[in-house]
């Protein structure tokens, strides 16, 4: 290589070098980020409340618009170019510092509105910038961490669902509720937004289709389940008794199986406050509340039964292996007692087979 060309390529790679230096040290950063450098955060937010927020549930983007104005509108004024991981990194350290714990809630991280940032910078990426690279990272959320969530016990045996049963009074709109939520394996928005023209008593099929959504408390009918996919529910003889009485009773002007004075699907709050009395009543307040328990508890029910995690996804109708696992979880003991049965099972039954046709002719004609 002549000396001249070399002498360039050097001076080349010193003055690369330098600027990176410069960069470093005054902007904060090795190079800016995506192509729309001076566009704010704010302006991205609005356009992705304008374009992509219609398209999710309401309950869903009023609950995100919430949260994106609370904690991350500091934000708003930063350029998409100086959304740096480190300019992240430094916004979470100040969300913490600035966070006040309330006296009836406790936060232990920052979690959904990282994730909240997230989606919203990887669909600015994907859709208007695709040279812009999505500063957030795993790290982030381990520094959001405020502390570490306590575990809880979400495992219900079926002794304890009976306790909790009979803490209600018996036929009560609150016992039908909950009896109902856990032969149907249900989410409570399932559950209350049963409606009379979806129960098939000749046939013994319920289609859980519409369901209630809880907007700012007040009850709201949803055309599909969480999953987006309607499911049908076997009626047992329990469920038939409950839909029965309760359609018989039923004001012909009301749609809903189980609404409240008003004719109206019941609010959220007060089947909280009905379910946390009778874990209290029965004695079970201190592990569990609440009402999603009792679909953790029919999936486990179900699969302590019958040993398998395909029935556990049946009754919760989870369309994923892992959710039905993750709510169907059983220890590792009870597992292998149920697994050690059906095999002697299956073996005692294959052996009596096998004996029955392996016996001579004349004694089976004897």
């Amino acid at each position: 290589m002549p000396e001249s060309i070399r002498y360039r390529s050097s001076l080349f790679l010193t003055i690369r070098s330098n600027l990176r230096i410069f960069l470093n040290l005054f902007l904060g950063q090795w190079s800016v980020n995506g192509s729309n450098r001076l566009l704010t955060l704010g302006a991205v937010f609005e356009k992705y409340k304008d374009l992509h927020l219609p398209t999710v549930s309401e309950n869903t983007r009023i609950k995100l618009i919430a949260r994106v104005d609370r904690y991350l509108s500091p934000l708003f004024d930063e350029s998409m170019g100086n959304l740096t991981p480190d300019r992240v990194a430094s916004f979470i350290k100040l969300m913490k510092i600035n966070y006040v714990q309330g006296p009836y809630s406790k936060r232990y991280n920052f979690n959904k509105e990282l994730r909240d940032l997230r989606a919203l910078l990887q669909w600015w990426s994907d859709h208007y910038d695709y040279r812009f690279k999505n500063p957030i990272k795993q790290f982030h959320f381990k520094l959001g961490v405020m502390e570490e969530v306590p575990e809880k016990d979400k495992k219900i045996s079926m002794d304890e669902t009976i306790d909790f049963f009979n803490a209600f009074e018996a036929k009560s709109l609150y016992h039908d509720l909950a009896v109902t939520q856990y032969y149907c394996g249900g989410r409570i928005s399932e559950i209350v937004g049963i409606q009379i023209k979806n129960i098939d008593l000749e046939n013994r099929v319920l289609s859980i289709k519409e369901v209630i959504v809880w907007i700012r408390g007040k009850p709201k009918i949803k055309a599909l389940p969480k999953n987006g996919k309607p499911r049908a529910v076997f009626i047992n003889d329990t469920l038939y008794e409950i839909f029965s009485r309760r359609m018989k009773r039923s004001n012909t002007t009301c749609v809903f199986l189980f609404h409240d004075e008003s004719n109206q699907p019941i609010r959220y709050n007060r089947v909280n406050v009905a379910f946390n009395k009778a874990w209290k009543d029965a004695g079970l307040s201190a592990k569990f509340s609440g009402s999603h328990l009792l679909r953790y508890g029919s999936s486990q029910a179900a699969r302590k039964i019958t040993g398998s995690l395909d029935a556990a996804a049946a009754v919760t109708g989870h369309l994923s292996m892992r959710m039905a696992a993750h709510y169907g979880k059983l220890d590792s003991t009870e597992l292998n007692q149920t697994s050690v049965k059906e095999i002697e099972k299956h073996m005692n039954q294959l052996g009596k087979k096998r004996s029955l046709d392996q016996k001579p002719e004349c004694e089976s004609a004897a």
